[in-house]
């Protein structure tokens, strides 16, 4: 397998002390925007059979920037956790 992959982040606000939920609804609106704009270019891509996009809000959940940010991660593969997830689901 080739190594390709994708990982964006989409910044949420020009004023890094802001939260998403300190944003008004339009704003908020916007951001989620973008992020379908990305998917829908993102899953054109074929080499990619997962798209995730997921938000970590402060240091304890994983965020590593102090910047209100989503992020998006596009991989080759399922991982098998998530499939058999999936899979439980379907059934």
């Amino acid at each position: 397998m080739e190594g390709v992959g994708v990982h964006e982040v989409v910044i949420e606000s020009p004023d890094a002390m802001q939260d998403l939920a300190d944003l008004d609804g339009e704003h908020v609106g916007r951001v989620f925007l973008a992020c379908q704009a990305r998917v829908r270019d993102l899953v054109k891509d074929r080499r990619l059979r997962l798209l995730l996009v997921f938000k970590n809000h402060g240091v304890e959940a994983g965020s590593t920037t102090p910047h209100s940010h989503t992020q998006i991660i596009g991989l080759p593969v399922t991982p098998i956790t998530l499939w058999r997830e999936l899979n439980a689901s379907r059934a």
